[in-house]
């Protein structure tokens, strides 16, 4: 991210907006717009400011001769949803199609473009262009994608993941949504999870097949401008315009399949005009990358030995250099060394002993700051080194804007548990009355944001409270200062039954711990003044809290209670 100083006077979360959207493509579209409205108006007139696109009447001919024509036959669900996030925002469909499309036109200009310092009379448009101001640049964003097979791991669990570089403007504006898709039952479709930017149908994301894509910037000479124009010599280029998908819908229609070949059938079929490169991956231990281009796709797999992937932004394939006829348009820069840095930091742990902290300390690297794996917002960008290098990108205020990590092993049940500190007495300042208590797990367990998901991506279990060792729990308050206990058994039952009374009136499934633990530990009296049961004991630390047997026990029954598959369950206290 870039320097404290940069962002002085922002106030910026945390986390950026997280928007679950459900239903049928229009539905869940509309969803999306009304949710992010304001971070999608931003990104809108972002790229409408002079220069980041090609001017708005040729952005306009794109939109309706080449993306609307090539969704609509190749992708119409997704135009569906466009339109769903248009209404939802109250945009107009082509301000959504661009946004969509920005990666495209942004690698489109050049022949819009007039040179810096040309007279005006060298500009031969017929519908009228502008100047494209090098430092409002957009085009430069680089990232870094990888990919960690469960033989690198040390628990067992394949990770998609990459360092997001993009113009600071996403950050600095908190434009960038967390997007959750839960397609209607009827379109048999996975659920999705995505890092985009608002009004968009997703950048990078994995769904709950498994499925993962991450994504790099790639620049070919096989990169054409899909529609007849003018270039800055005054000469007429001809092309034939045929419909093609922006780059963005490729990754978005891989992660629509449940199945990883028929994902790649998807992305092979799509056409399209620009190069990019698709980390595509797999729970099942398996991924490539796709280093697209307008006329073909070339496969770069992982090493047998290693099984982890990394790229950057350079093809790398070797059929793709012992071409002649098109050559690599990256002038240099970042992602020569990126690569070579990024796998420094995490080869040596590549034997299943990567964890997910080390592979964001990789993702941390300053060599070359502030053009690093790790990007910064470069203070000075216009150095007399390189400001008159042919093809150099200018660069502007770009910086890595996220880092994200997609488990696709891992397919989470989230614990609701409430009730022990709720049950404390009443002259104390946690308790909660009982009436209150019930109107509290109700709220929770109905909330909006609970009932977006579907019970693939979230499994709600409500816990009951333990009893409470009395003998014990009295002992710990009175070395804490209180002359009598706080939390009683015989009133905490109250809260367990109330767990247990909702659960059966909302149909939740309930870990019963308060009679787990009665019948295991066979215990038939209560209240201060009875003998100490060593096997009741052993269950607490202090009377209350729970001991490594009781979690055991816990754990136990929450895999029969989740179906047996304890990679299926994520605790939340």
């Amino acid at each position: 991210m870039g320097e404290s100083s940069q962002l002085a006077g922002a106030s910026l979360p945390p986390f950026y907006e997280h928007v679950v959207v459900r239903g049928l493509p229009f539905d869940r579209g509309f969803s999306h717009g009304q949710q992010a409205k304001s971070k999608i108006e931003a990104n809108i007139a972002h790229y409408k400011k002079p220069g980041k696109l090609p001017p708005w009447n040729i952005t306009e001919s794109f939109i309706h001769h080449v993306y609307i024509p090539g969704i609509k036959e190749y992708y119409p669900t997704a135009l569906e949803e466009m339109r769903g996030i248009a209404e939802g925002a109250a945009v107009s469909l082509e301000d959504i199609v661009m946004l969509n499309a920005r990666y495209d036109l942004g690698r489109s200009r050049d022949p819009f473009r007039r040179p810096k310092n040309a007279p005006v009379t060298a500009t031969v448009i017929p519908t009228g262009r502008v100047d494209i101001a090098p430092e409002d640049d957009d085009d430069s964003n680089e990232c870094t994608s990888t990919y960690f097979s469960p033989k690198n791991t040390a628990n067992g669990d394949a990770i998609t993941a990459q360092n997001w570089d993009m113009s600071a403007h996403l950050y600095l504006a908190d434009t960038i949504i967390y997007l959750e898709i839960h397609p209607d039952p009827s379109e048999n479709l996975p659920s999705l999870f995505l890092v985009t930017e608002a009004g968009q149908m997703g950048r990078s994301g994995m769904n709950s097949a498994g499925l993962g894509v991450t994504a790099n910037s790639l620049m070919s000479t096989d990169d054409y401008c899909p529609i007849p124009y003018r270039n800055a010599d005054g000469e007429f280029v001809d092309v034939k315009i045929k419909p093609v998908l922006p780059m963005s819908l490729l990754r978005r229609k891989f992660l629509e399949c449940t199945c990883f070949a028929d994902a790649l059938i998807a992305v092979n079929n799509s056409p399209r005009h620009v190069s990019n490169n698709l980390t595509v991956s797999s729970s099942e231990g398996f991924a490539m990358c796709l280093e697209v281009t307008p006329d073909r796709i070339y496969k770069v797999f992982q090493d047998i030995d290693s099984q982890y992937l990394v790229h950057t932004n350079h093809f790398t394939h070797p059929s793709f250099h012992a071409r002649s006829d098109i050559r690599d348009r990256y002038p240099g820069g970042s992602s020569w060394y990126r690569l070579q840095r990024f796998e420094l930091g995490i080869r040596p742990y590549h034997n299943k002993e990567l964890t997910e902290k080390r592979i964001i300390e990789a993702f941390k690297d300053h060599m070359s700051y502030p053009e690093s794996v790790c990007q910064h917002i470069n203070p000075s960008p216009d150095t007399s080194s390189l400001k008159y290098l042919p093809g150099y990108p200018y660069k502007g205020p770009n910086a890595t804007v996220a880092c994200v990590l997609y488990n696709l092993t891992q397919k989470k049940a989230k614990l609701v548990a409430l009730g022990t500190n709720d049950a404390v007495l009443s002259a104390y300042p946690h308790h909660v009355p009982l009436p209150q208590y019930r109107s509290n797990i109700i709220t929770i367990l109905t909330h909006p944001s609970l009932l977006a998901h579907d019970s693939t991506s979230l499994r709600l279990i409500l816990v009951t409270p333990a009893p409470i060792y009395e003998v014990q729990a009295l002992e710990t308050d009175r070395k804490k200062g209180f002359k009598v206990m706080r939390r009683t058994e015989s009133n905490t039952a109250y809260y367990a039954q109330m767990v247990r009374d909702v659960g059966d009136e909302l149909g939740i499934p309930v870990l019963d711990l308060w009679s787990l633990v009665e019948a295991d530990a066979k215990k038939n009296k209560y209240g201060a003044d009875e003998q100490r049961n060593e096997k009741f004991n052993g269950y607490f630390s202090d009377g209350q809290s729970k001991s490594s047997l009781l979690y055991l026990s816990f754990w136990e029954t929450t895999i029969k209670i989740a179906g047996g598959n304890d990679k299926q369950i994520m605790i939340v206290n």
